[in-house]
C-alpha cells in the first residue's frame, strides 16, 4: 500500500514524537549544537551526557535514562583526561554509562564518506548500544566541502543511516563570530543552509545564553541567560 487516508494518517503511530530530553533531543533525531571555539559547546555536550546516562533532569526538563557514545574527534585525549580529572575534582558526578574511543582505536582522520570509516563506527554503534551519539565536532568527521549542498546532503545521507534509530546531537562551528553577531540558531551554522535545515533542532550557544529552535515542536524556542557569577 503507497497511500493512506488523511485520517488514517494522523493515526499512524511511529507519526508521534518522543524524546530523550523532553522537548530538547528528539528520540529519534538530531539536534546541531552551534559555538564558535572556546565557548564551552563541549562541556554543555558533556552535561548532556551526564543528565541522559544518570536519567537527571537537563534544563529542568525530564531525561530518559540511556547509554550514551561520545565520538569525540576534537580535542587531545590528553587534554580531555585533563578535563575530567579537574571536573571530578570539583565535585562532578562523572558516573554513568558513557563510552569513548578508545585512544589506541582513534584515526588520525575520520571521513565517513568512506566504507571503511562507516563500517568502524557501525562498529562502535555495535559495542556501545548508545541511546544517544554526541560527534564533536561535525568539521572533524569528513573532508568535504561544507558549503556545497549536495555534499552536505550526501554527508548527511550517511548520518542518517549510520545513526537511525539513535539520537544524534552534533557539535558544529557557526558561520561568523563577530561580537555583536545575533542570528537565528537555524541560520547560525557554516557552511550550506541545508545543514539547519536537515536537523531537527538548532541550539545557538554563545557567551552567557542558549538559543534553542525546534522543528519538530515549533511551539518550543527558547533563549536561556546565564546569570554573571556574583560574589
Amino acid at each position: 500500500m503507497f497511500t493512506t487516508s488523511l485520517e488514517a494518517y494522523r493515526r499512524i503511530p511511529s507519526l508521534h514524537v518522543d524524546y530523550l530530553i523532553d522537548r530538547l533531543i528528539p528520540r529519534p533525531g538530531r539536534v546541531l549544537l552551534i559555538g564558535p571555539a572556546k565557548v564551552g559547546k563541549s562541556f554543555l555536550a558533556l552535561q548532556i551526557a551526564l543528565a541522559v546516562a544518570q536519567g537527571k533532569d537537563f534544563l529542568g526538563r525530564r531525561s530518559h535514562q540511556g547509554k550514551v557514545l561520545y565520538l569525540q574527534f576534537d580535542t587531545p585525549d590528553h587534554l580531555w583526561k585533563e578535563r575530567l580529572d579537574d571536573l571530578e575534582q570539583c565535585g562532578v558526578d562523572l558516573s554513568g554509562p558513557i563510552d569513548f574511543i578508545h585512544p589506541d582505536a582513534k584515526r588520525p582522520s575520520m571521513d565517513i564518506l568512506k566504507s571503511d570509516c562507516q563500517a568502524e563506527i557501525t562498529e562502535m554503534l555495535r559495542e556501545s548500544k548508545p541511546a544517544l551519539v554526541i560527534i564533536d565536532v561535525l568539521r572533524k568527521i569528513h573532508n568535504a566541502d561544507e558549503n556545497d549542498s549536495a555534499t552536505s546532503k550526501k554527508i548527511f545521507d550517511v548520518l542518517n543511516i549510520l545513526f537511525a534509530g539513535r539520537s544524534l546531537l552534533i557539535l558544529h562551528h557557526p558561520n561568523k563570530t563577530k561580537p555583536d553577531w545575533s542570528p537565528r540558531a537555524s541560520e547560525a551554522g557554516r557552511g550550506s543552509g541545508f545543514i539547519g535545515g536537515e536537523v531537527d533542532a538548532s541550539w545557538l550557544l554563545l557567551p552567557g545564553t542558549l538559543a534553542i529552535e525546534s522543528r519538530v515542536d515549533e511551539g518550543f524556542t527558547r533563549t536561556i541567560v546565564r546569570s554573571p557569577d556574583t560574589d
